[in-house]
């Protein structure tokens, strides 16, 4: 499993995230119904900081599943919410907590559609938590427009290139485990 495979992991955290998501996760009494929009150009950590939280939620009895926009693309609309629903009660029927993370939905053709669904789930997961699915999302997207039932329950992170400092102390470390 992907979330197992993590905790085997040392990620780089030459940004601060993971300690940023860490202090996150201590402070909030749910973190059901929230998640990430993870934004910034390619190369910037959009995946290592995804993976921090995917990490630490794992901690809190959450597993992850990673979906990639074009193979929603590949389904009907219905079709699609259908998966999304029986992942829901799969997760539900396990007693798990579900991550989700999304990737390259820019060129999903339901796009809207597929985040206003979600944007609903995690309302729902907010009000009514004890009889749905505990469910975080990771969205990692170039755009920041979504629809705001959705981009109401995430947490914006604008993730940057590395400059010659971040840069300098990724190579300490990773020397450092040569």
């Amino acid at each position: 499993q992907l979330t197992e495979r993590l905790q085997d992991q040392t990620l780089d955290d030459t940004f601060g995230w993971g300690a940023i998501f860490a202090a996150q996760l201590r402070n909030d009494s749910s973190v059901s119904g929230h998640g990430l929009l993870l934004t910034g150009p390619d190369g910037c950590g959009k995946h290592t900081a995804a993976a921090h939280m995917m990490k630490l939620l794992h901690a809190e009895g959450y597993d992850s599943v990673v979906l990639d926009g074009s193979a929603l693309s590949d389904l009907e609309l219905s079709v699609a919410k259908q998966c999304l629903d029986g992942l829901f009660d799969h997760f539900y029927d396990q007693g798990k907590g579900l991550c989700l993370c999304l990737e390259e939905m820019e060129g999903c053709v339901y796009r809207r559609q597929i985040m206003n669904y979600l944007g609903k789930t995690l309302n729902n997961c907010r009000f009514f938590p004890e009889d749905l699915t505990p469910v975080y999302v990771i969205l990692i997207d170039n755009q920041e427009g979504i629809p705001q039932g959705l981009r109401s329950m995430l947490r914006l992170c604008r993730l940057g290139l590395p400059d010659m400092e971040h840069r300098s102390a990724f190579l300490k470390i990773k020397g450092k485990m040569v």
